[in-house]
């Protein structure tokens, strides 16, 4: 095996093909080579990231690695693909809510029994220097539906848990939900107390290769905030440093994803599910 340090830090993106475009300075280790099996499928001297320390939230869930499924061509899908081990470049994510559970990744195919309807695909673009991850463009915003004014790209990433957004935009939704939401720190958290979540009504909807895609009212508030008891947390974050949109769990476990990585061909494709808004 070959082995460097690395350090996952704000600053290092994409440095192991990580599907995300920011990566938290909670994890450290060495990068190298190693021959990896997931689901009965064996990949050889599939580049990862091997860990030696780290910190919340990654210390709570321990690994002993990590790898990524971007749109490079040292990721697992590109490997398992070069290698002959799937016939179809592409992955397919069915993420639900904790309530309904049995969520699903398919390598190398789509179940089709997991969405309803067709699937609606849009193509993954390049965004100036950043590295190759799955950006897409989406049209317009609508909050509550009224149109938001808010278009551009957003990186699609299973691996952040809610929404990050640039100040300006996030600000703007806020705005269109309830002068109620604040800032709560200078990292980009917004929040309110929590006795005022339930009388907030809410539904974003971004669209996307033509078609409307929405986040529900229960996923306003992301919990209480354990360093402000009594506050909670809402669900996009504008960080200082985002200057794209983050499309994470909040949107993605309400729609069945479809990673296709065809060289030339990239792109992602949106299906509805049963618990679709």
């Amino acid at each position: 095996m070959r082995l460097h340090e690395f350090l996952l830090a704000n600053e290092i993106r994409h440095r192991l093909g990580y599907k995300g475009i920011r990566v938290s300075d909670s994890l450290g280790g060495f990068e190298g080579e190693e021959d990896l099996m997931v689901a009965g499928l064996t990949v050889r001297k599939q580049h990862l990231g091997l860990i030696r320390d780290s910190k919340p939230p990654w210390a709570m869930d321990p690994c002993e690695g990590v790898i990524g499924m971007n749109l490079d061509n040292k990721t697992f899908i590109s490997n398992l693909v070069r290698q002959g081990r799937v016939k179809d470049a592409v992955f397919s994510m069915y993420m639900t809510p904790k309530s309904i559970g049995d969520a699903e990744l398919t390598l190398g195919g789509i179940n089709p029994s997991r969405y309803t309807g067709d699937i609606n695909y849009v193509p993954a673009i390049r965004i100036g220097e950043h590295s190759p991850g799955w950006f897409i463009a989406f049209d317009e915003t609508y909050v509550n539906g009224e149109r938001a004014r808010i278009g551009g790209v957003a990186v699609a990433d299973s691996g952040t848990s809610n929404i990050n957004a640039p100040r300006i935009d996030g600000e703007g939704i806020y705005k269109l939900i309830s002068p109620r939401i604040q800032p709560l720190d200078t990292k980009g958290t917004w929040g309110l107390p929590c006795s005022e979540v339930s009388d907030l009504p809410m539904n974003i909807t971004f669209v996307i290769g033509g078609r409307g895609y929405t986040i529900p009212r229960q996923e306003l508030s992301v919990g209480e905030l354990v360093s402000q008891p009594g506050m909670c947390q809402t669900l996009i974050n504008t960080p200082p440093d985002v200057d794209v949109w983050i499309f994470g769990g909040s949107l993605l476990k309400y729609y069945y994803t479809v990673w296709d990585v065809t060289q030339g061909k990239e792109r992602l494709g949106f299906a509805k599910v049963a618990h679709s808004p």
